[in-house]
C-alpha cells in the first residue's frame, strides 16, 4: 500500500502518528516572544483522540491539554479498495431487475480506513471488446457502492471496477452469465420424426391416437 501504510504499521500504537514540527518554534523565533505557534502532525487511523501538548524543558502540559479531536476517513482510494479474493460472480442473462450480476463493495481511503460517506468517482464496466454488457453503479451514500452488470449474451465476461479512472485491486475480473428458462414463443422443435414415422404393432395390441 506504499508509504502511507508504512506510517501505520511502523507506529507501535497502530495509529500512524507523525509529528511535523512547530512553526516558528524556538529555533526560528530567534529569542523573540511569539504569541502563536503552529503545531503540525498527522494521524493515519480514523477515530477520536486526545492530543497531549506540553513544554519540553519544563515538563509541563499546556493549559487545556490534552485536546480532544477526531480524525475522519479520507476519500475512497483505488490502492486500498479491492474486489474480494476468489470472487465467483454468476447471474442470469436478461435486462430484468433480478437478472445479471450484482456486487456491493466497501470503499477505503488511502490509509486503509473504512469510508463512511459516498461521493467517490466509482464506476464499473466491461472490457472494450465486449459491447453487449450494460454496467451500472449506485452510490449508497455510506461508503459502499452497488455495481451491476447485465447482458443478453450468456458466457464469461471480463469486467472492471475503477475509482477516479484507476482500477481497484483485483480488477479486472471475470463474471459468468447463465442462460435463463426457455422462451416457449421462441422455441422451435425440429427432427425427422415430425416429417414421417413408423409404427410397429404386435398382434392383439390396440393403438389410440
Amino acid at each position: 500500500l506504499g508509504t502511507f501504510w508504512n506510517e501505520v504499521t511502523s507506529d507501535p500504537n497502530g495509529v500512524g502518528f507523525a509529528f511535523g514540527g512547530v512553526e516558528p518554534g524556538r529555533l526560528h523565533a530567534k529569542g523573540k516572544c511569539v504569541d502563536v505557534h503552529k503545531l503540525y502532525y498527522s494521524i493515519g487511523r480514523a477515530g477520536k483522540y486526545r492530543l497531549h501538548i506540553g513544554l519540553r524543558q519544563q515538563m509541563a502540559p499546556l493549559p487545556g491539554s490534552p485536546f480532544p479531536f477526531e480524525v475522519v476517513p479520507g476519500p475512497a482510494s483505488a490502492i486500498t479498495t479491492m474486489v474480494p479474493k476468489d470472487l465467483l460472480l454468476k447471474g442470469e442473462v436478461g435486462r430484468q431487475d433480478d437478472s445479471g450480476c450484482r456486487l456491493t463493495l466497501q470503499s477505503f481511503d488511502f490509509m486503509g480506513n473504512r469510508c463512511t460517506q459516498g461521493g467517490a468517482r466509482f464506476s464499473c464496466g466491461a472490457s472494450a471488446t465486449d459491447n453487449k454488457i450494460t454496467a451500472k453503479t449506485i452510490d449508497n451514500g455510506d461508503g459502499t457502492y452497488t455495481l451491476s452488470w447485465q447482458s443478453e449474451k450468456a458466457g464469461r465476461h471480463s469486467v472492471h471496477v475503477s475509482i477516479a479512472d484507476d482500477q481497484i485491486l483485483g480488477s479486472p475480473f471475470v463474471l459468468e452469465l447463465l442462460p435463463g428458462l426457455p422462451a416457449l414463443e421462441k422455441t422451435i422443435i425440429t427432427g425427422n420424426g415430425f416429417k414421417s414415422s413408423t409404427s410397429i404393432m404386435r398382434a392383439g395390441e390396440t393403438s389410440v391416437c
